[in-house]
């Protein structure tokens, strides 16, 4: 027995068929990675943007190798050099192979899994996987099935994935078969495999830099699609990964004022834009009495695009047609986010960090909180949502922040008497607008005013409307598909059902007792992802564009004459609703009130990473302004970029240090309460 383990030691088990497993591994994942990079080029981009970048496209391919043969090095280490070097030696040669070839099989299927996934990622979000993802879990797992069970484009993914899967498991396993090879000494395999990790560990890091390759990397020109293809599926997930951890963690204040650059807190005020932390604090002036009620909209896929086809052949809007002319409609304007609770939270709170809700500092009672306002002012507080109140812990975390009430689909269903709607994620939108307005008569009744913050959620694929509903004429040909192109035509009368249920509440509002005493702002949380394809560089700014509406009676009006190219993003609108309603009242300053705004050096932004500015777009990114093609209309973008005015790039700058102090202030809070 004692001369077997010394064969074994001297002799290397398979090892010729183990490093033939390796190649093969490495290589398969090396050409699923590509395959589907070469793949969504094609499918996702278009000829005209192709040809136009293609000087681009050999950086792309280079960066993308690098980052491909990184994450495969990684892989090799894990599977096959660590237990390699610890457990190959111990265990029966055949053991050990058989967990080499499953380890690799099983990978090379995840591997293909996560690509397949980030081509339906990409369809319904319009960009590969981020930390959005991780709604699957997050938003209702039953609900999100619903959803990609409906949608036929990615169903198809499904059985793509069945059958390369298929393929690519009995490639592997045809090119590793076993052949009879002489077994090699200690010396010359401790050599090999010493090699092997030198080499390994070189693409792992991925360059011979001061810094190893990192996601700051991928980037080699302009075009977000481009950008987006550089790293793969896997990689992109490990990252998501990263960041959601790391957005849900107190940081020390220690920790922000270093990635700041500030020395202290006082110069991070200062960086931040204000001359102390006085001056972060706002007061209204307008002296109001009685108080009006208010009531907050967030539109589900609110998408500006969509909202300008509207026309007598596309009657998209429905009855808010009659309204969008009315009162103020600002169509230069940014989500703050890119999901419905990350808005809920950055619109409420102020917030970068999500989702609070769900985190360790979810019993946290913040000071950054916009209801607060209305609180001290004595409005009474409610929340009404047509999704589940448990959903993301919604109920109890803002009865936390200062909400009286939160409605949600079980109440509301009860109530009216409404039997379960079949839509996954939310009653009918018409039974919200009627909860609304009977929380504004009871609030009447009582002698206080309201504050609603209201959720719709109907126009959330899948599409599942009323039986009653009945779609006007509406024209997929005018956002560029054929005419009978069934999918985009359900997703229209999805946006069209709640934009209309929203346009009866504000003839409600308009002809009624309450027309002088209520205030109506609305906006999107985001986009109608998936609706169709935003990579391209000229409909950069579309990806992100959502409206804000605000109706205000005419004696509280202060937005008339307040241009509407006037650019912004959620953060001005409850500073606007401030100035609006209350008197003599303190708020956050971080955004600015509409009617305070310079048109012509007004902005706003997503992420803190793009901006919108009356003359065009810019990304941290690229730090190019990209004009308008069309000055009138102000949706697509020139593909040749300029150089940043000084006040734009200071804006950038000023809002990445906003970010910081947001955090500071909101860790703040949890460390005072935990």
């Amino acid at each position: 027995m004692f001369q077997s383990s010394l064969t074994r030691l001297q002799h290397p088990p398979s090892f010729h068929n183990n490093i033939r497993s390796l190649i093969s591994f490495s290589l398969i994942a090396l050409s699923v990675m590509m395959g589907f990079r070469i793949f969504s080029l094609l499918f996702f981009g278009n000829s005209a943007e192709i040809l136009e970048h293609q000087g681009e496209l050999p950086k792309l391919f280079l960066l993308a190798l690098r980052f491909d043969l990184k994450t495969i090095a990684l892989i090799d280490l894990v599977i096959y050099w660590l237990p390699t070097a610890v457990a190959s030696w111990w265990l029966r040669p055949e053991v050990f192979r058989r967990y080499l070839r499953s380890a690799f099989a099983g990978t090379l299927i995840v591997l293909t899994l996560l690509e397949c996934i980030n081509l339906g990622y990409r369809i319904f979000f319009g960009g590969p996987i981020d930390v959005l993802i991780f709604g699957f879990l997050e938003d209702g797992t039953s609900a999100v099935m619903s959803t990609l069970t409906s949608d036929g484009r990615i169903i198809s993914i499904y059985f793509l994935f069945a059958a390369l899967a298929t393929a690519i498991v009995f490639c592997f396993i045809f090119t590793t078969r076993d052949k009879k090879i002489s077994p090699i000494s200690r010396r010359r395999f401790l050599i090999i495999e010493t090699a092997l990790l030198v080499v390994l560990c070189l693409f792992a890091r991925g360059s011979l830099d001061t810094f190893p390759l990192r996601s700051a990397n991928a980037s080699v020109g302009n075009s977000f699609l481009i950008n987006s293809l550089i790293v793969s599926s896997s990689y992109n997930l490990n990252q998501a990964l990263i960041d959601r951890v790391e957005s849900v963690r107190p940081r020390s204040m220690q920790s922000i004022l270093k990635e700041g650059g500030a020395s202290d807190i006082d110069e991070l005020y200062n960086r931040a834009g204000y001359a102390d932390k006085q001056a972060l604090i706002a007061t209204t002036g307008r002296k109001t009495n009685p108080l009006p009620h208010v009531i907050m909209v967030q539109m589900e896929g609110w998408s500006t695009e969509i909202i300008l086809g509207n026309s007598e052949t596309n009657q998209i809007l429905g009855e808010f047609s009659k309204h969008i002319n009315q009162d103020h409609f600002f169509t230069n304007f940014f989500s703050n986010a890119y999901g419905t609770n990350p808005t809920i939270e950055a619109l409420l709170l102020n917030s970068p960090v999500t989702p609070l809700s769900q985190s360790q500092a979810r019993s946290t009672r913040f000071s950054m909180s916009n209801v607060l306002p209305f609180k001290r002012a004595g409005y009474r507080i409610a929340f009404i949502s047509g999704g589940d109140s448990a959903w993301r812990n919604q109920e109890k975390f803002w009865l936390t922040q200062g909400f009286d009430s939160y409605t949600g689909r079980a109440s509301i269903e009860k109530n009216y008497r409404v039997d379960a709607s079949d839509n996954p994620w939310g009653v009918y939108d018409e039974f919200v607008f009627a909860a609304v307005e009977d929380a504004i008569k009871a609030a009447e009744n009582d002698g206080v005013p309201l504050f609603a913050y209201v959720l719709t959620t109907n126009n959330h694929s899948p599409i599942r409307l009323p039986k009653t509903y009945r779609a006007p004429p509406i024209d997929t040909t005018a956002y560029g598909f054929a005419p009978n192109d069934t999918k985009k035509f359900t997703d229209l009368t999805g946006f069209n059902y709640q934009t209309d249920q929203f346009g009866k509440f504000m003839s409600w509002v308009k002809t009624g007792v309450f027309r002088d005493k209520t205030i109506v702002a609305a906006t999107g949380d985001h986009i109608l992802k998936g609706f169709t394809n935003y990579n391209s560089l000229e409909r950069s700014y579309l990806r992100y564009a959502v409206p804000a509406y605000f109706y205000a009676p005419q004696k509280l009006d202060r937005l008339r004459n307040i241009p509407e190219t006037t650019a912004g993003s959620h953060e001005d609108i409850f500073p606007t609703l401030f100035e609006l309603a209350l008197s003599g009242a303190d708020y956050f300053g971080f955004g600015s009130p509409m009617m305070k705004k310079n048109a012509e050096q007004s902005y706003g932004w997503i992420l803190n990473k793009d901006f919108i500015f009356p003359q065009g777009f810019s990304s941290n990114s690229s730090k190019i302004l990209f004009p308008w093609a069309d000055t009138r209309q102000r949706t697509l973008l020139k593909t040749e970029g300029r150089e940043l005015e000084k006040w734009q790039s200071d804006v950038m700058l000023r809002e990445n240090y906003r970010r910081l102090l947001k955090e500071q202030l909101l860790w703040q809070d949890y460390e005072k309460q935990k």
